[in-house]
């Protein structure tokens, strides 16, 4: 196999690439380390530590990410892909298929666990879970049994082992929480328009990880179209791997790079979804079976203004993936600001971008004229150019 082209730029990725120098220092300087201790706070720098985070670290950075090629994926025919699909076709075992699919997608381990935490939080989960079995196990037997370890040692008593699951179950449920936390705040610094003071300003290390950020959102939508046309759901080796690119993907991720609307649905449709609904499936054939009657929902793509080639729209997919409630919304506005759509309902916008919030904040940002300034849609108008 050649991984010429490949190996350079999962490099960027990977352990100590300089996405993962961009975590470091993004989380240090916003205090969004996973912490075990929900009371612990940054240990301080000495003067060194202090000048590699706010001198060195930096640069280092700005020189990885100035040298990163990313044209391989950008380009209107992918170098990347394109070697990617060759080495595919060289796999002469599922096995060896297995293998290299998954060597495909594990350098992003550590940024896609930040943005897409699904992974760790059914960890967690499942932990909760645990302990809250065995402290219903404890609690069928003597409290104030004395316990004794395999060694014959005094173990504690069952009322204690209550006890200390109760505290795991505690710290667990509030990792879940923090895991959420820190990645809610990522998103919102490398994808909204809150502090794209930060994102537009060239060479720092924000605006380096949120443009890595969209380098491997394309470089998952590119994937995503070239394996599905040889029959292959990534999202299966998404889930066992743990390493989640995206949740989901709708035609308009990968109709550009499949050819037309029509042949990226037929590939769609050839392929289990597990998560939920394609976005891009016909609202009427998602919901023909609920027993109701009524008009049925048109598609986003019918409020779709001037847009034949779906350009727009793979550009709004983009800028709105993760985004939910008032910060989606705004993006909605701008759009309609840029005369990219005509309002668009509650549904419509759910079938076509997932989960994005509930129904109330949509229609009370969406209804309300003053719900932004003209800073923030000016912002937001600016981040669909």
């Amino acid at each position: 196999m050649e991984k010429t082209i490949e190996a350079a730029f999962f490099k960027a990725f990977e352990l100590g690439g300089i996405v993962d120098l961009s975590i470091d220092y993004v989380q240090r300087k916003y205090d969004w380390g996973y912490k075990h201790d929900r009371n612990s706070s940054r240990h301080p720098l000495n003067e060194a530590g202090e000048k590699f985070y706010n001198v060195e670290l930096p640069n280092i950075i700005k020189a990885g990410f100035e040298a990163f090629d990313s044209s391989v994926v950008y380009s209107v025919t992918s170098p990347l892909i394109d070697e990617i699909e060759n080495n595919l076709l060289e796999c002469k075992t599922d096995v060896e298929r297995d293998k290299y699919i998954y060597s495909l997608i594990t350098p992003f381990a550590r940024l896609s666990g930040i943005i897409h935490p699904t992974a760790e939080i059914e960890r967690l989960t499942a932990r909760i879970s645990e302990n809250e079995k065995a402290a219903e196990m404890w609690s069928k037997a003597n409290p104030d049994e004395q316990l004794k370890n395999t060694a014959g040692e005094a173990a504690g008593t069952p009322r204690e082992q209550i006890k200390a699951c109760n505290r795991e179950i505690d710290r667990l449920k509030w990792q879940v929480e923090r895991t959420k936390e820190i990645s809610s705040q990522f998103v919102n610094l490398l994808c909204s328009n809150q502090i794209n003071e930060l994102w537009t300003e060239s060479g720092t290390v924000e605006h380096c990880l949120s443009a890595m950020l969209s380098t491997m959102g394309t470089y998952s939508n590119r994937l995503f179209a070239m394996l599905i046309q040889h029959g292959i759901n990534l999202k299966e080796y998404q889930k066992t791997a743990g390493v989640y690119l995206k949740k989901w993907w709708s035609v308009t991720d990968i109709a550009y790079y499949i050819g037309s609307m029509e042949l990226a649905q037929h590939y769609l449709d050839g392929i289990k979804n597990d998560e939920q609904p394609t976005e891009a499936t016909p609202p009427t054939a998602q919901h023909k079976t609920n027993g109701k009657r009524g008009r049925p929902t048109k598609p986003f793509k019918d409020i779709m203004l001037n847009d034949e080639g779906g350009a727009n729209l793979i550009k709004m997919h983009n800028v709105l993936n993760g985004k939910k409630g008032k910060d989606f919304v705004l993006i909605i506005v701008a759009c309609m600001k840029k005369g990219w759509i005509t309002k668009p309902t509650y549904t419509q916008a759910k079938n076509e971008f997932g989960d994005i919030g509930s129904k109330q904040i949509f229609s009370k940002y969406l209804s309300n004229q003053y719900a932004f300034t003209q800073t923030e849609i000016e912002g937001a108008i600016n981040s669909l150019n």
